[in-house]
Order: C-alpha cells, then structure tokens, then sequence
C-alpha cells in the first residue's frame, strides 16, 4: 500500500538570479557580499572604576565589570 503525503510531486525549482523584478519599476540587484573586519573577541577586557555618591560609599567604593 501506498501512501501519499501532501498530494502531488513538486513542480520545477527556477534558477536563482542575483536581482529581483518588480512589474512596473524594473529590476533591483540584491546586494553582494562583502568581507568586514569585526573587533577581536577572544581578549577580554575588564573595567574598573570608582563608585560615586552616598549609596555606592555604603556599598564600597570601587568596581569591577568584565
């Protein structure tokens, strides 16, 4: 016995294109791809400072955030 999932086969795939057609304004290019430096993630960097005002003198006086 056969069993049929979702009716019939797919119809044909179209090729991919690089730009997108829009009726009555023409085509638009998709963009390309293009390599960018990103910042070096793998040293971490850790901030210290003083704390400010009443509240943070009865806390202590320093921090530290990495």
């Amino acid at each position: 016995m056969k069993v049929r999932v979702n009716g019939n086969k797919q119809a044909a795939v179209s090729a991919p294109k690089n730009y997108d057609d829009v009726p009555g304004q023409g085509r638009i290019s998709y963009l390309k791809e293009t390599p960018v430096t990103t910042p070096k993630t793998d040293v971490g960097h850790v901030l210290v400072g003083e704390k400010r005002g009443m509240g943070a003198a009865m806390r202590g006086s320093s921090f530290r955030c990495s």
